[in-house]
C-alpha cells in the first residue's frame, strides 16, 4: 500500500462573538434559553479523510483569536467554515493567521461562499482558495499537495493573483447520474465520473444495468419496505401503538 504524505492540516470553526450561540450549526451572535451547539459536521467529515489533521471547534471551546493564532505557525493548510452572518468576521480571523504565517495556505468552506466563490476570493488576498459543493474530496486532495489548478470543484488565486475556477467536482459513484460539467475557461480534473443512467430498453441478449428502471427496481423497492415494517417494533398489550388515541390530559374528561 502506498502511503501518500499530507500537508500538516487545521481545520477550524473559527472563533465568533461575544455571547455566540450555535445551535442549528448556526454562525452569528444569537443566545438562546439554553447554550447548546451543533457538532462541526462540515469541517468532521474532510477531516476524517486527512491523516494527522486536526479540527478546532472554537465557538463551543470559549476559545478567542488569540488562542488559536499560535496554531497558525504549526500548520501549512488551514480550513476554515464561514456563513453569510460571520463572513466578514471570518475573513479577518484569516486575514490574522496569515499575518502570522504567511506561508499557510488558507481556504474556506460553506454554503454561503460555494455559491459565491470568486467573490469570496476577492474579499481579501489572504484568501487562497473556496471550495465548492462536494468538497470533502477537494479538501484531502489540496491536502495531499496535489496543484490547485488540477484539484476539481473550487476557485483559487494563482501566483500573479488572478481568480481561477477549475472543474466542477463529479459526484461520488452510487450517488448520482449527474456529470460534471466545466465552466468556460475551467481547468483541473473532474475526478471520477459515475456511469451513465441505464435506459428502460433492453437489447437482445443483454441483462438490464444494475440500479436501472423496471422489474429489478421495483424488487429492490419492495424489499426495502419488507425490511422497513420487519424492522418496527410489534405493540405489546396494553402499550399505544399505531392506531392508538391521543394521550389523555390531566383534568379532562
Amino acid at each position: 500500500m502506498v502511503r501518500v504524505s499530507v500537508l500538516r492540516t487545521l481545520f477550524l470553526h473559527p472563533p465568533s462573538f461575544q455571547g455566540f450561540d450555535g445551535g442549528a450549526g448556526s454562525r452569528y451572535q444569537a443566545r438562546r434559553e439554553v447554550r447548546s451547539f451543533w457538532y462541526p459536521t462540515w469541517l468532521a467529515q474532510p477531516a476524517a479523510l486527512v491523516p494527522g489533521s486536526r479540527l478546532v471547534d472554537a465557538p463551543p471551546a470559549g476559545l478567542r483569536l488569540e488562542d488559536v493564532l499560535p496554531l497558525a505557525r504549526e500548520y501549512e493548510l488551514a480550513v476554515l467554515h464561514t456563513s453569510a452572518p460571520s463572513f466578514a468576521h471570518d475573513v479577518k480571523v484569516a486575514e490574522t493567521l496569515k499575518g502570522e504565517n504567511p506561508a499557510l495556505r488558507i481556504g474556506l468552506i460553506g454554503a454561503h461562499v460555494a455559491v459565491q466563490r470568486e467573490a469570496a476570493l476577492a474579499a481579501s488576498p489572504a484568501l487562497d482558495f473556496v471550495c465548492g459543493n462536494e468538497f470533502d474530496f477537494t479538501i484531502r486532495e489540496i491536502a495531499e499537495g496535489r496543484p490547485l489548478a488540477q484539484v476539481a470543484g473550487l476557485s483559487y488565486r494563482d501566483g500573479t493573483g488572478e481568480l481561477r475556477r477549475t472543474l466542477e467536482r463529479a459526484p461520488r459513484c452510487g450517488t448520482s447520474h449527474v456529470r460534471a460539467r466545466a465552466s468556460p475557461g475551467a481547468t483541473g480534473s473532474a475526478g471520477p465520473r459515475c456511469p451513465p443512467p441505464a435506459s428502460g430498453r433492453r437489447s437482445s441478449g443483454s441483462r438490464r444495468a444494475p440500479g436501472g428502471t423496471g422489474r429489478s427496481a421495483a424488487r429492490a423497492s419492495a424489499r426495502c419496505r419488507r425490511a422497513t415494517r420487519a424492522a418496527r417494533p410489534t405493540p405489546t398489550r396494553g402499550s399505544p401503538g399505531p392506531t392508538s388515541r391521543r394521550p389523555h390530559r390531566e383534568g379532562s374528561r
